[in-house]
């Protein structure tokens, strides 16, 4: 946070004297009043940040996958920390055998590193490490922090969570239900604390409202009763989803999601997040204590030198401050971008046009922002509506939360009777853009937007619709779309462009659109992975589309279907079902430089489907 201060003359300089013990009452009032407000601004913004930019995050994978803007490679032997922005470094944890799969992970005192392991695993110097042992790496040697066998744990237990208690010792979780010494039984969807000697319970997952089929496979203490937990499968906690690769924080008897793992990075959808541990931003500890320091020097001055109009001006714009902030009401934007948040939303409505309660009508051409997330009260309710043309919302690293959970194979969503969208607008206005969150859990479509939208950087699931619904001429880019009870993408109108995006596991098509000759003209399919969807990878079935560039693999059954003067060229279309391409009418599509491989069918045998040159299908250069 970066706070500007405005200089303007001083008047005990220029009257030769300077603020002391002896300065009349009102000068030290006023010089209260801006310092109290500082300190309300500088609290509000901190706290009010989202949590993906206060901290960056140690990580290790269940499997191996490339990580931040430079694709580092991470095995899930290995350790990455994550800044947040793109940056990825990993972790030195000294030599460690390819086949060991690291499964808890935590930094202790003096800089070590502790480490559990999911099999036996034999280090440098001699020490071996068996399930449920908990290693520690001190500068360039390896010894037995926890040894699971004098401690009393069963063999062939795993400790496959880990961290350093609040209170001392160790925080742990198990891969299974167990028995410890001292009569303890505990899940594996429990947490546990180890003082050197004993256990002792530190949260009672039941208790806290987790399903007996969540494992919690990664933890981190905060204090306080803070805990930071991820698990091995994906879930809900009430009206909370969330997937294997996130991070949960668990404060004050309430779930909230701490990290969006396939949002900080999309590769992280193809993996579990077996280990992590938050890294704490220096600079907003140094904030926050500052600001306390501040505070009580304010508390201390004796109340009677409130007593003029400035002074209470002082204590006045300290307690607006602090009051915000405890409300979560964000302060005015000074950009003139138009906030929006669950106060507002629910109480007296967010700004002129907008009444109390959901959904949020914007009715202004403008600039819109989240400041907190928006939780839907139940499944038919919509969270976003836009009644005008020309209206940006940045969500602003926030979600739009509704009740619906997506999940299984086949997929399936619950409830099944529900409504309600994250953001759509009418046809008949235009010019609509969303861009930097999250959407999910919505009774109908996350996002359904009329003519030129343009729909960027967000993560849409467990929709029990489409994720993502467009007109004719918009932008859909770099967008997680999975886990839908629809498709993915559903494209209403011609010449949209789709590129960049995610578009996986949804429970109909990953691409849909077409109905007539006026759907479709020259829309355009780019440089997508789209992947295991419940049908066709890409159904586009009108209007000369183009269909470039993209990875179609895993699909339940077409890998592309395209008509009517489409061109199919430089995809990749392996594993799927079905055909990898079928024109499905028998209209004339023409396909270049594909590689099309493994699918039950690589390429339809029909007239209308032209090689021009450069495919391989199945190995060989002989194509339909």
């Amino acid at each position: 946070m970066a706070i500007h201060v405005h200089s303007r003359p001083d008047p005990s300089r220029c009257s030769g004297r300077r603020a002391g013990p002896n300065t009349p009452r009102a000068d030290r009032s006023a010089l209260t009043a801006p310092l109290a407000l500082l300190v309300a601004t500088l609290l509000a913004d901190l706290l009010a940040a989202p949590v993906s930019a206060q901290s960056a995050t140690s990580l290790s994978p269940d499997v191996t996958i490339p990580l931040g803007a430079a694709n580092l490679v991470t095995a899930d032997h290995a350790v990455a920390v994550d800044n947040g922005a793109g940056i990825v470094a990993l972790e030195n944890l000294g030599t460690l055998p390819q086949a060991s799969d690291l499964i808890g992970y935590a930094e202790g005192l003096g800089g070590s590193k502790l480490l559990s392991f999911d099999t036996t695993v034999s280090l440098a110097g001699g020490v071996v490490a068996r399930p449920g042992d908990v290693v520690a790496r001190n500068g360039t040697t390896y010894s037995i922090a926890f040894s699971a066998a004098a401690a009393g744990l069963p063999p062939g237990v795993r400790t496959d969570a880990l961290a350093v208690s609040s209170a001392g010792g160790l925080l742990l979780s198990f891969d299974t239900d167990v028995s410890l010494p001292g009569n303890l039984h505990v899940a594996d969807e429990d947490l546990v604390r180890w003082n050197g000697t004993t256990f002792s319970l530190a949260l009672d997952g039941s208790q806290a409202g987790l399903s007996r089929a969540l494992d919690i496979d990664a933890a981190d203490d905060l204090g306080a009763s803070t805990f930071l937990v991820s698990f091995d499968s994906s879930g809900s906690i009430g009206s909370l989803s969330f997937a294997d690769e996130d991070v949960l924080r668990r404060a004050n008897g309430t779930w909230t999601l701490e990290r969006d793992g396939s949002v900080a990075d999309v590769d992280w959808i193809a993996a579990d997040l077996d280990a992590m541990q938050l890294v704490p931003e220096p600079a907003r500890g140094a904030m926050l204590a500052v600001s306390g320091i501040l505070l009580a020097a304010l508390g201390r001055r004796p109340r009677r030198r409130l007593d003029t109009s400035a002074g209470q001006a002082s204590a006045i714009a300290l307690g607006a401050g602090l009051i915000a902030f405890l409300a979560g009401v964000p302060a005015s934007a000074s950009d003139g971008v138009l906030e929006i948040h669950q106060t507002c939303a629910v109480t007296g409505g967010c700004f002129p046009g907008d009444t109390a309660g959901f959904p949020v009508t914007i009715s202004t051409s403008g600039s819109y922002r989240l400041s907190s997330n928006l939780t839907m009260p139940d499944q038919f309710t919509s969270g976003i509506v836009v009644n005008a043309s020309d209206v940006s919302i940045d969500l602003n690293g926030f979600a739009i939360i509704g009740q619906i959970v997506c999940a299984g194979a086949p997929l399936g969503c619950t409830p099944s009777t529900a409504s309600g969208t994250g953001i759509s607008n009418i046809n008949t206005f235009r010019l609509v853009r969303v861009r930097n969150g999250t959407i999910r859990g919505m009774g109908d479509d996350g996002v359904a937007l009329g003519q030129d939208a343009e729909v960027t950087g967000l993560r849409v699931t467990s929709n029990r619709g489409s994720g993502i619904e467009v007109a004719r001429g918009s932008v859909v880019s770099g967008n997680l779309i999975y886990e839908n009870g629809a498709s993915g993408l559903f494209l209403v109108q011609g010449n949209a462009s789709v590129t960049k995006n995610v578009i996986a596991r949804n429970g109909t098509n990953g691409i849909s659109g077409g109905a007539s000759p006026s759907f479709l003209i020259g829309a355009l399919a780019s440089g997508n992975s789209i992947y295991q969807n419940g049908l066709d990878g890409v159904s586009l079935l009108d209007g000369g589309a183009v269909v470039t560039g993209n990875t179609i693999y895993d699909n339940g059954r077409n890998g592309i279907i395209a008509t009517d003067a489409a061109n199919v060229n430089g995809n990749t279309i392996a594993s799927n079902s079905g055909f990898g391409l079928s024109n499905l009418a028998g209209l004339p599509v023409a396909y270049t430089d594909n590689l099309i491989t493994s699918n039950g069918t690589n390429v339809e045998a029909d007239a209308g489907i032209h090689d021009r040159g450069g495919n391989s299908c199945g190995g060989t250069a002989v194509c339909p």
